[in-house]
């Protein structure tokens, strides 16, 4: 199941459908738009300086468009989007070099492979590959050498966390401190409301750590902490069976549990919203209304100037779909 969450909020394929007592409203209806081109696959959408971001690929051809120019087309290899301090920045390789594109800058490196590109405190933070080993690459500086292995780099309350593995024992480093070597593993540290919460598992039960709080134990299945609305938000399963479902926990309420599957929430316009699944159809839940059962899929749901945007497929080809 964590295989599944990982690569769901990695490729951003949170598929999910449905038909339920809430109203079903097409998108043209409720001030939706198609934005920019149609390509083969979209990838996640961020905002940056209040412009759309986005990965496409369009044949054999891999690129970012941003503010609706395609870039990155020169090199052999380029990485998806990342918002650090306003500027685009995303990883790329030619000729066997790696290097970062950060706004105007074009940083070579001597690493032979970097990824989990992120802002901490301003400053830019990843994971780089040097002979063989992981480390964190944090301001300039090397961190984690020590480690077998680390990545997640990611912010809390202004300082750096990320996920260290030492033998066979798996923590967080935050803080200076390691955090969380009870547990048989850990995993996905994020910043909740300036406090850290991440994915435990011990005897083989999944839960939440958060503010060293253990939560949703009671769950079969608990996963992927995010912040939303200042609040905790998780995935949940309650059970096991032939069709086990998932569901969102928020604010002690037990949401979409009448939809056979969902994905992670946003809070956009102070209405929760989440991809959602029923049956063979797949559709967004906005607050009390079921959008978008026009097409053939939805995923990569975000929000960009704070108006709900994400990826649509009709007849093979992927587009975006943005509020107004």
């Amino acid at each position: 199941m964590k295989l599944l969450l990982t690569l769901a909020s990695i490729m951003c394929i949170l598929i999910v459908s449905g038909c339920t007592t809430k109203p079903s409203i097409d998108s043209s209806t409720m001030n939706f738009v198609k934005i920019g081109k149609e390509y083969d696959w979209i990838g996640p959408l961020i905002e940056i300086n209040g412009k759309l971001a986005y990965y496409a690929i369009d044949g054999c051809r891999r690129f970012i468009v941003y503010d609706g120019k395609e870039i990155g087309n020169e090199y052999d290899f380029i990485g998806s989007p990342v918002n650090i301090n306003e500027k685009l920045t995303y990883r790329a390789v030619k000729d066997g070099v790696v290097f970062i594109v950060y706004g105007e800058q074009k940083i070579k490196t001597e690493y032979e492979q970097i990824d989990d590109l992120t802002e901490v405190n301003g400053k830019l933070a990843y994971v780089a590959q040097k002979d063989g080993k992981h480390l964190i690459v944090f301001d300039g500086q090397e961190i984690g050498k020590e480690y077998d292995y680390v990545g997640s780099p990611t912010e809390v309350n202004g300082k750096l966390a990320y996920l260290a593995r030492k033998g066979n024992k798996w923590f967080i480093v935050y803080n200076g401190q390691k955090i969380g070597e009870q547990y048989d593993k850990v995993r996905n540290p994020v910043e909740v409301n300036g406090k850290l919460a991440y994915e435990a598992e011990k005897n083989g039960k999944e839960f939440i750590v958060y503010d060293n709080k253990e939560i949703g134990k009671e769950y079969y299945s608990a996963t992927n902490p995010i912040e939303l609305n200042n609040k905790l938000a998780y995935m949940a399963i309650d059970s096991v069976g032939n069709e086990p479902k998932r569901f969102i926990v928020y604010d002690n309420q037990e949401i979409g549990k009448e939809y056979d599957d969902v994905g992670s929430p946003l809070w956009i316009n102070n209405r929760l919203a989440y991809i959602a699944t029923k049956g063979s159809r797949t559709f967004i839940v906005y607050g009390d209304q079921e959008i978008g059962k026009e097409y053939e899929w939805i995923r990569c749901l975000t929000k960009i100037n704070n108006k709900l945007a994400f990826v649509a497929k009709m007849i093979d080809k992927e587009f975006i779909i943005m509020q107004i």
